[in-house]
């Protein structure tokens, strides 16, 4: 029974309170995207880097349901009845990948940031016009 107190319920309410924060967080980039995109100032390279933020922030909560998904379920079914052996294997497997899931992110974020670098750096997009022309 202390088991459920110390894994089960904790879990759960942080799988609950990561999503339902997300999920807010999110609505409100997505609303303040929709009206900033009515101005053509300088808020537009905010709404891009708004977006761009909701992306990563939404790879972080993805690894964080991969690795904790299990754990969740098992507690909820050890909540009924035993669980399956292979529920365990899950558990265990999916709790231990969160070295490679958060390598996995930083290689993304890394390529990302060195795409963008690349691109600013050979002028995709800087456009350059003379009086000449």
């Amino acid at each position: 029974m202390a088991g459920i107190w110390f894994t089960t319920i904790p879990t759960i309410l942080i799988i609950i309170i990561n999503a339902t924060l997300y999920g807010f967080t999110y609505y409100r980039i997505i609303r303040e995207a929709k009206r900033i995109q009515n101005s053509m100032t300088k808020e537009a390279a905010t709404m891009r880097a708004s977006h761009k933020a909701a992306r990563t922030m939404m790879m972080f909560v993805a690894a964080f349901f991969i690795q904790w998904w299990a754990m969740s379920l098992f507690g909820v079914w050890a909540l009924i009845e035993a669980p399956p052996y292979s529920l365990l294997m899950c558990v265990v497997t999916f709790s231990n990948i969160g070295g490679i899931l958060n390598g996995s992110m930083y290689l993304i974020i890394r390529r990302r940031r060195n795409q963008e670098t690349r691109d600013h750096t050979y002028g995709k997009s800087v456009t350059v016009q003379t009086k000449d022309a």
